[in-house]
Formats: structure tokens, sequence, C-alpha cells
């Protein structure tokens, strides 16, 4: 009977503009998932779109989790993203200029260390050597930055130099 359902419902929502099917597709599986007590996976590159749909995120780039936390609290306060990516995504998605400079990395041939580094407001040296492992940030916020704590406004240049020599040599983090 839920097959015949699908059928109809497919078939009747290929009538509509696509915006209106995944709306619709939406809301099918959110019924679905409500009625059959399930979990629901929404993968999207619309960063408003996501947060608005699910209860948590999961920010990946190049298949590696950068950022996870609670959906509403991400969407709510522009200060609750610490990752510089998921900061750019959100701001993309509010039609602000992202503080990203430069190309996306390539998944063939990824940066060694972070894989945002040549691009991050926020890149020193230590950038390169390490990839920053899910650091706990607070409660059901994990992040995956080594400078996650600075302001964008203090980050080195888009290369991953450090401009004002101020690594902790193994540490990876400002003196200051």
């Amino acid at each position: 009977m839920s097959t015949i359902y699908i059928v109809k419902f497919i078939y009747s929502a290929l009538l509509f503009p696509p915006g209106i099917f995944i709306i619709a597709l939406l809301l099918l599986a959110w019924w679905r998932r409500r009625d059959r007590r399930l979990a629901l996976l929404y993968a999207s590159q619309d960063a408003a779109e996501g947060l608005r749909v699910g209860q948590r995120a999961l920010v990946l780039l190049l298949g590696r989790v950068v950022e996870s936390a609670d959906s509403a609290a991400l969407a709510a306060l522009d200060t609750a993203a610490r990752h510089p990516y998921t900061r750019a995504l959100i701001d993309a998605a509010g039609f602000r200029r992202p503080s990203l400079r430069g190309d996306p990395p390539s998944a063939l041939r990824p940066p060694t260390g972070c894989a945002l580094r040549l691009r991050c407001p926020q890149a020193r040296d230590y950038c390169a050597q390490a990839a920053p492992a899910l650091e706990k940030v607070g409660p059901g916020h994990r992040v995956a930055c080594h400078y996650w704590d600075m302001d964008e406004s203090v980050g080195g240049d888009s290369a991953g130099a450090d401009s004002a020599g101020d690594d902790v040599a193994g540490g990876g983090k400002d003196a200051s």
C-alpha cells in the first residue's frame, strides 16, 4: 500500500516545479520518519536549508567532519559556528560575502594538514603540518580546527604562512 502511495506521489510531484518537488519529498520523508520512528539523514549543499530541516548539523569538507552541532544553535547565532568553513557556508546562505579566498581544495590532491588552510583567514604554519581532530568546544558541539577560538581578523594570510611568527613549536596554538 505504501509503495502505491509513493508512486502516486512521485507522479504528481513531477507535474510541479522542482522547488515544490523537493519540499513535497521532504514532507513525505518527514512524515514517514515520524510515523515509523526512524532517523532521517538529509544531505544538502544549501546551508540554510540543511539547518532548517535537521536537528543536528554535520559540516563536511572533503569527506571529513569539520563541525558538529545543534542546527538551531548554528542557525540562530552567527557566532555559534566555530569553524571558518561553517561560517562561510552560513554567510553565503545569508547572502553575505564569505571570508574565504581562492579556489576550493582538490579532492584528488588534497593539501597536507588542514584541507581549508589555503583559503582560511585564520591559517598558520601549523595548519600545514597536522590535520585537526574533532575537539569538544561546548555541550554537543565539536569542531576540527587548530584555531577555533581565534577571531578571524587576527588570522594569517591565505597561504597558511604565519606573518607574525608567533606559532608555538609542536603545539600549534599561539603563545598569547
